[in-house]
């Protein structure tokens, strides 16, 4: 029951040096050390990452136990220390040093959510056992929609800077009014009355929003609360969707109330022009001020967000009336100005006054005091349909409250044309695991602070391994484990879009193939539906998923380390490199045993556990092949080569015979292209069953679908000889990325 924690690591041999620290500062800035209460009996257990490619985000977890003699880390203790800031989702972090430097090599950081205190029958022994967590097991526990795109921008974003009142108008069908989205006193409903109630979440138009109502010859009365900005304009914006039938002529659509010069602005639909508009502002005698006239808009069956607007000019007004379609390049606009006038305080607006409107879709009501390009909220409105990947991941955790996020892209020359699909109505995970999904990257937490991670695919395609591993020079804790089985095969792929179309990719020929053993594998079907931002991109989609599914590789699912052992305590640079590597990374495994296959592992960090105690450090990896990230690179010597359609030898050959001669079939009718006799084009390697060759020069023969390769043989340690008809292929054949 020692207490640890060492002020800093005493080299090869000595106590770590851990480090834990716990965050009760109110204003987030001084750490407090509890490492002397920290008990090594239990060991401190940290896991973090996936445990493979295929499972979703994990949140991390740090499990240690702390000495709670004195009952400092019992929250409800009003005698403890820490009483009063200690309690629920306590952020702690936890680090170690390296070799006699005493700077901190973070390996988690979390939040703690209980702090439950145990102790033996003669209460001597009194301590707290802990599982610190990520905020993916906080964000994980909600299950309530963020609601929708438009929704989002104007209570999550900075989208709409100066919105005084605002009502998203997507209430249940049993509702008796339409709720503000605005906090309570400043966010009132608006009321309903008319000649029928509206016929509520009945239109679908808008993929931007959840369902809106139907006027229904209802009519809506809302209160403008006192302007917190002090702004001097007078801006009121809502969706609209006239039936294409159109709606009562010079019908008022909508009615702001204000104090200024212009105490009534109106919006009329017009039946001329397939639906027009007029804007008109009166004085608050009633006397016409200003009208825009009747204006060929052509509103009906369109969508459209509709502003009307006083924007004070000087000693003038700017009146206009703006509307904009989703996804339009640009707005249509009738304006004029009103002069020796000034505007007021907005203290009232009604939709649909007159309740002559019927079958029209009105919602996302908003009020604001300073004008704003209606553009924008043009890519809320259009529901974000096109946004790269990294910037939708960046943007949803901008928006949650508490959440911070980036998207790693270190190492990555490739332009990435992947893009999402709209932005529905879901919960904050299942946004952000939509574009997971999408992009095909990997998520996971920052072990030094209270961050989502997007590891993207792009950023692991051609990687140099970040940790290059040594078997003959004892650097593995434990011998590795092989696994060469079907767990993660999928060679006939289905890709929908969500509310889209789909698309199917199956690997017909080959190994991994559809075919029936020994041909290939049997079937392997799978489904998923993505939000990607178009049906074209998911053929792809869909062939990236394929390629996925059909590494004919051993995994490794477990790559063991003890990082006390003296291959890393005398070698800094190797044990840096273990300490510095995350999600995402290559690692690398040289001079397997002889029974495994010869070749190097190369190996992609999915996740990893780790064990601290006084004098240990240990390491387990989870890691995926690396294979198919090794992607085409044009006019690359060995990424950009094209393989053959199917090869094969046309004899018996010995372990040394180094002139073959290879037979590409589809030649012959004229179906595939021979292998290159270009001398600029040599070397490269070729793969014949399971011996790496390196192939010199090509030369015709006949028939003319032979050609005699002159070859090195056994470059990767394998003799053997070779018998006809066996497989001719690259040994790094090209591989397309998504």
């Amino acid at each position: 029951m020692n207490p640890a924690g060492q002020p800093f690591d005493t080299g090869p041999g000595g106590p770590i040096g851990i480090r834990v620290e716990i965050m009760l500062d109110p204003s987030g800035n001084d750490w407090t050390d509890i490492t002397p209460y920290v008990y090594y009996r239990d060991r401190i257990r940290i896991t973090r990452g996936r445990p493979d490619e295929t499972s979703g985000a994990q949140p991390q977890t740090c499990t240690l136990t702390l000495n709670n003699r004195d009952g400092r880390f019992t929250p409800k203790n009003p005698l403890g220390p820490y009483y009063g800031v200690l309690g629920r989702n306590t952020a702690i972090r936890v680090s170690r040093l390296v070799n006699g430097s005493n700077d901190p090599w973070y390996r988690f950081y979390g939040e703690v959510p209980s702090w439950p205190t145990t102790w033996d029958i003669s209460g001597s022994d009194v301590y707290t056992q802990i599982q610190a967590s990520g905020i993916l097991r906080r964000l994980n526990q909600g299950n309530v929609p963020e609601g929708s795109a438009m929704r989002r921008a104007y209570t999550l974003s900075a989208g709409v800077s100066s919105a005084v009142a605002y009502w998203p108008c997507e209430d249940g069908q049993t509702a008796t009014s339409l709720a503000s989205a605005l906090a309570w006193p400043t966010g009132t409903a608006l009321t309903l009355s008319g000649q029928a109630p509206p016929s509520l979440s009945n239109f679908t138009g808008f993929l931007c929003s959840d369902s809106l109502p139907l006027l229904s010859a209802s009519i809506w009365n809302g209160a403008i609360p006192a302007d917190p900005f002090n702004g001097t304009d007078n801006v009121l914006r809502f969706l609209l969707a006239v039936p294409a039938t159109g709606a009562f002529d010079t019908a008022v659509i909508a009615r702001l109330f204000t104090s200024g010069r212009v105490a009534r602005l109106d919006l009329q639909y017009g039946s001329a022009s397939n639906g027009s508009l007029q804007i008109s502002g009166y004085s608050v005698s009633g006397t016409l001020l200003f009208s825009s006239g009747y204006v060929g808009f052509a509103v009906n069956g369109k969508l459209l967000r509709v502003s009307m607007e006083l924007i004070t000019s000087g000693a003038n007004i700017t009146w206009a009336t703006t509307v904009l379609s989703p996804g339009a390049s640009g707005a249509l606009s009738a304006s004029g100005t009103l002069t020796s006038s000034a505007t007021g305080s907005a203290y009232g607006v009604v939709i649909n006054p007159d309740g002559h409107i019927n079958d029209t879709a009105i919602g996302h009501v908003s009020y604001q005091s300073v004008w704003d390009s209606l553009f924008n909220l043009a890519q809320p409105l259009n529901a974000w349909i096109g946004e790269a990947t990294a910037d939708r991941f960046v943007r949803l955790n901008f928006e949650e409250p508490g959440v911070s996020a980036s998207a790693a892209l270190t190492g990555s020359v490739f332009d990435d044309s992947v893009t999402m699909g709209y932005q529905l109505s879901d919960t904050f995970t299942n946004l952000v695991q939509q574009v997971v999904d999408t992009d095909g990257g990997i998520l996971f937490e920052a072990r030094d602070q209270a961050e989502l991670v997007l590891r993207k695919r792009v950023s692991l395609y051609n990687q140099s391994p970040q940790l290059t591993l040594d078997v003959s020079a004892h650097q593995l804790s434990a011998p590795l484990a092989p696994l060469d089985d079907d767990r993660f095969t999928r060679n006939d792929i289905t890709v929908s879009r969500i509310n889209g179309s789909s698309a199917r990719q199956a690997l017909t020929s080959g190994a991994m193939s559809t075919q029936s053993p020994p041909s290939g594998v049997g079937p392997y079907p799978n489904g998923v539906s993505i939000s990607v931002g178009g049906d074209a991109q998911l053929t792809d989609q869909a062939g990236w998923r394929l390629l996925l599914g059909t590494v004919d590789e051993p995994r490794y699912p477990s790559i063991s380390l003890n990082l006390r052992h003296p291959t890393f305590t005398s070698n800094p640079a190797l044990l840096v490199a273990a300490l510095t590597m995350d999600i995402g990374d290559r690692v690398a495994v040289l001079n397997l045993p002889g029974w495994l296959p010869p070749d190097p592992i190369s190996q992609v960090l999915q996740g990893y556990s780790e064990t601290l105690g006084v004098f240990e450090h240990d390491m387990a990896l989870n890691c995926s092949p690396e294979a198919p990230y090794r992607i085409a690179v044009l006019d690359d010597s060995v990424l950009g080569r094209l393989d053959t359609d199917g090869s094969h030898l046309a004899a018996n050959y010995g372990p040394t015979d180094t002139t073959l001669v290879v037979t590409t079939a589809g030649a012959a009718f004229g179906n595939s292209p021979l292998w290159t006799t270009s001398a600029g084009d040599f070397p490269f390697d070729i793969a014949v069953g399971g011996e790496r060759m390196t192939v010199t020069n090509i030369v015709a023969s006949t028939p003319p679908y032979h050609q005699i390769f002159t070859v090195i043989r056994s470059v990767n340690g394998v003799v053997k000889s070779q018998a006809t008809f066996t497989d001719v292929r690259l040994w790094q054949p090209m591989v397309l990325s998504l």
